[in-house]
Order: structure tokens, then C-alpha cells, then sequence
């Protein structure tokens, strides 16, 4: 109860981020809810368990690894350059430099 209390509590946050992003942020045919779920999907205990504990990943590679994930599947690319800081994203990273 409590990690699902947790869990809900983080998806609201990711729709509340997502939701105060300018419009073409997000990539293309990708919506708010979609994009909580996509990340949700990446970014949970269990895919940090399996990395950390099982694939002896360090924490700063799963971290490195999320970044480099989350920009791939839910940011528009090439960058929106009219909405102040977005165009400092860069380039999805390359997997070579995540392992």
C-alpha cells in the first residue's frame, strides 16, 4: 500500500512536470500520460535492482543510462529553440558513453 501510494503520488508529479513543458518539448504523437508511463516504465526500483544488482552496473551508470533513455523516448529532436532553456538539451547520448 505504501509503495503504491508512493507510485501514484509519482506519476502525478511526472504529469504535473510534463503537463508545464511548451508544446513541442515532448516528441512528436507523444502525450503527457504516455510520456508518465514511458518513464515510469525506465525509471522504477526493479530496472534499477536488475542493473545494479544483477548486470553490475554502478548507480552514476544506471543514472547515465536513464538520461540518455529518457531523452531518446520522450524529447522532440531536433530541439524546440524558442522556448528559452530547452535548447540546451543536447543529442541523444551515444550507448557507447552510457556503459
Amino acid at each position: 500500500m505504501l509503495y503504491e501510494g508512493g507510485r501514484r503520488r509519482g506519476d502525478l508529479t511526472r504529469v504535473q512536470v510534463f503537463s508545464s513543458w511548451p508544446p513541442g518539448v515532448l516528441r512528436t504523437g507523444l502525450d503527457v500520460p504516455s510520456a508518465a508511463d514511458v518513464c515510469a516504465a525506465l525509471c522504477n526500483i526493479d530496472v534499477y535492482a536488475v542493473l545494479t544488482g544483477e548486470r553490475g552496473w554502478s548507480p552514476d551508470q544506471v543514472e547515465q543510462w536513464w538520461c540518455g533513455a529518457l531523452v531518446c523516448e520522450l524529447l522532440s529532436w531536433p530541439p524546440v529553440t524558442d522556448v528559452g532553456a530547452r535548447d540546451t538539451f543536447g543529442p541523444p547520448l551515444p550507448w557507447s558513453l552510457v556503459r
